[in-house]
């Protein structure tokens, strides 16, 4: 069937009725097969079929040659349907097979004799003997009809059971022919249409074979039947008459349908037009452009549509299955909520619920792997045909299967920790909203239909987002979870993922949030850089950043360093002005002086040999490198050439400051005290600095026979490390540590 949208967007599973509503071009085809029938004329009897599968669209394509027939040939043609599969058993069949023909016969003399003759040749009397007329009638006239005729006699009854088969006993070939003659004489051509033959159960169906090529085989009554043919053998195939022969059955339906027409499959163009039209009808009825601030909604249905139309198997794709799918994606996003999921992993992973059951039972089982980043998956090794087992143990399709290959495709399409092999086409992967199934936070929500009891709600993150931004205060959910140190990882989680929410709020009340935050959140011993909070806190700041003058923005972060100190101002700065949005030359000017302040702190580190006792954990080049851009580091370098030309420093004295502390449990077992230790040469950092050319040929002292203590950490111990690190990198040309 093609399915029309009514109501609120709804699939009401109902086929177009006329060729004004035919969006997929079909109206040639229509034509062309209404134009055969038509030349059928007052020949004798012949069977047209339609053959396409279920929901391909027959049920429209069949009303459509209706319309032409009734509306172009009217004069000659007269189109009744019949419902076989409304009928409760074989004799009800027969009786309403007969009942159609003659609904089809004109209002004339001629037709009305027609009708009687239809009515006597009802073979209900041979089939179903003096019981089955009784509760015929009955069912007509009202439980007891045929026992009040019996006994009252009432001529009114009498006449009412004339409009029944008279129980006659002519034989049935006479009334047959007698009734072809009298349907001949009516002058109209009959096409009966008989739909859905496919749900038949097999007596059903061999009754209408029956009906349609012997006990309704009158000149000028023609059929048209639809059905999916594979569907149709599948029940032939276990009858009687084919005997679990495939081949007889084939041919038997052959027999009965002399004229097979085979629709078409749908087209890509139509198929990519029907999904667009579904999904943005999609984005209108969860009103997706209120719910996700910020997003292109034509461009997101665009897209959507291109990667489903990419990934899925379109060849095998119908109508009645794309609104299938469709529908149940507005269930989910309905259940859900619209700013809750990704809207392309909602497609996907309905698909695979509806046509691969049991893998995806299988997903959350998986979850530990598919949750993974692509890095970590990496790191950890794996392969395609690994995952290709497991689809093969869940659903038998083998490795070289075109099955196998879409589910991997479209795994790979939502979860990218998937890896990806040679034999195996890359699935777009350009999008990285938080609200993906391979987000461990919202894996649960594709398999729940619901936000866990133990997630928050993306819109509830966002009201709070947009209240603190807007009001420069905590709400009330950020004042009740900040305390609960896994409530508060969740809640940094969700703020993260709508960070969006801050967008229009006022720049002075974005800056007493970022305060406020700042304040609020405990840190537990690990600084906000670490914890990511200072990512949301720079969202707020460089918001107002971005709506004050150049003055006002930066007197904004000098206030706020001022007040939280050089440490956390630069855990909260540290992050990359791509994710924050903010224009970079914004940045650079409001961060003049905390810029200035850093590179002097290096310049200090790299010229100064303070007692490590005395030095605070930021005060040093690898304390503020994360803060370190390129500009900064260009900036270093030139002025660490100079310090060498001048013989401030050398390359060793550089080096000492790139090995990094770190602190363990003081193995004496004293009390749970931690102690600091050299931990690692940081050459990667290093290398910002210093090219590799100048130390590959450096000649190193000779390293001394005393192994390094890592607990001594003042300067020439740590640039004795540096030198053993060194002496690594230059023989086999990577440091792999102590």
């Amino acid at each position: 069937m093609i399915y029309g949208v009514s109501g609120e967007h709804l699939n009401t599973d109902a086929e177009i009725v006329s060729i004004a509503e035919d969006r997929l071009q079909r109206a040639p085809f229509v034509r062309r097969i209404a134009e055969r029938i038509s030349r059928a004329g007052a020949d004798r009897s012949v069977v047209f079929g339609l053959a396409g599968p279920w929901g391909s669209g027959k049920s429209s394509v069949l009303n459509m040659i209706s319309e032409v027939l009734s509306t172009e040939h009217g004069d000659q043609w007269s189109v009744v349907s019949f419902t076989p599969w409304s009928a409760s058993s074989v004799a009800e069949l027969t009786e309403e097979f007969y009942a159609a023909v003659a609904s089809a016969m004109p209002d004339t003399e001629a037709g009305h004799h027609a009708r009687k003759a239809l009515r006597a040749a009802v073979p209900v009397a041979v089939a179903v003997g003096k019981a089955g007329v009784a509760a015929l009638f009955d069912r007509h006239f009202g439980d007891g009809a045929t026992a009040k005729i019996l006994t009252a006699g009432s001529d009114k009854l009498a006449e009412q059971a004339g409009h029944l088969p008279a129980p006659v006993t002519d034989p049935f070939s006479q009334r047959f022919e007698a009734a072809s003659q009298a349907i001949s004489a009516a002058g109209r051509n009959v096409l009966v249409v008989v739909d859905d033959v496919d749900r038949l159960h097999a007596d059903e169906l061999l009754a209408v074979m029956k009906a349609v090529r012997l006990l309704g085989r009158f000149d000028r009554v023609h059929y048209l039947l639809s059905y999916d043919e594979q569907t149709v053998l599948d029940v032939l195939v276990d009858t009687d008459l084919a005997r679990h022969n495939p081949r007889r059955a084939s041919r038997y339906l052959e027999k009965i349908v002399q004229y097979p027409f085979v629709l078409p499959p749908i087209q890509h163009q139509h198929l990519s037009a029907e999904l667009q039209r579904e999904i943005r009808e999609l984005v209108d009825i969860h009103d997706l452009g209120a719910a996700r601030p910020g997003i292109d909604t034509a461009q997101e249905a665009a897209t959507v549509c291109e990667i489903l139309l990419d990934t899925l198997p379109t060849d095998t794709v119908t109508l009645r299955s794309l609104k299938r799918l469709c529908s149940q994606v507005d269930v989910l996003l309905t259940l859900v909520g619209s700013r809750e999921i990704d809207l392309l992993d909602a497609f996907v992973l309905t698909y695979l619920r509806l046509e691969h059951r049991a893998l995806y039972a299988m997903l959350p089982h998986w979850r530990s792997e598919l949750t993974r980043s692509p890095q970590t998956a990496a790191r950890l090794g794996g392969v395609s045909s690994d995952w290709y087992q497991r689809i093969e143990d869940v659903t038998g399709f083998a490795v070289g299967d075109r099955e196998a290959r879409t589910i991997y495709r479209l795994l790979a399409t939502v979860f990218p920790a998937l890896p990806i092999g040679p034999d195996t086409v890359m699935p777009p992967r350009a999008r990285a909203t938080s609200l993906r199934a391979h987000n461990g936070g919202y894996f649960d929500r594709y398999f729940a239909f619901r936000v866990p009891v133990d997630d928050i709600e993306d819109h509830r993150a966002h009201s709070a987002l947009a209240e603190l931004a807007r009001t420069g205060r905590l709400p009330t959910m950020l004042t009740e979870w900040l305390p609960d140190e896994n409530r508060r990882r969740l809640l940094r989680d969700k703020l993260l993922a709508n960070l969006d929410a801050i967008a229009g709020a006022p720049p002075a009340q974005a800056a007493q949030a970022a305060t406020a935050l700042t304040e609020a959140v405990p840190v537990d011993h690990a600084d906000l850089y670490f914890t990511r909070w200072g990512t949301v806190i720079h969202a707020l700041l460089a918001h107002a950043i971005t709506e004050l003058g150049p003055a006002d923005a930066a007197a904004l972060i000098d206030d706020y360093r001022a007040r939280f100190g050089l440490a956390t101002t630069l855990d909260v700065l540290a992050v990359p002005t791509a994710v924050s949005g903010v224009p970079v030359a914004s940045v650079l000017v409001a961060t003049t002086a905390v810029r200035r302040e850093v590179f002097e702190l290096c310049v200090r580190d790299l010229t100064t040999d303070i007692p490590n006792d005395e030095q605070a954990p930021h005060a040093s080049v690898l304390g503020v490198a994360h803060y370190l851009d390129d500009q900064l580091w260009g900036d270093l370098r030139t002025r660490v050439g100079e310090l060498q030309n001048s013989g401030v420093c050398d390359i060793l004295d550089v080096a000492a400051r790139f090995v990094s502390i770190s602190t363990r449990l003081d193995p004496s077992g004293n009390g749970g005290h931690r102690q600091r230790y050299l931990s690692r040469f940081e050459s990667t950092l290093f290398g910002r600095l210093i090219d590799s050319d100048q130390w590959r040929t450096l000649n190193l002292p000779q390293p001394s026979n005393i192994a390094i203590d890592d607990n001594d950490l003042s300067m020439s111990n740590r640039r004795e490390y540096a030198i053993g690190a060194l002496r690594q990198l230059q023989v086999t040309g990577q440091y792999t540590g102590y």
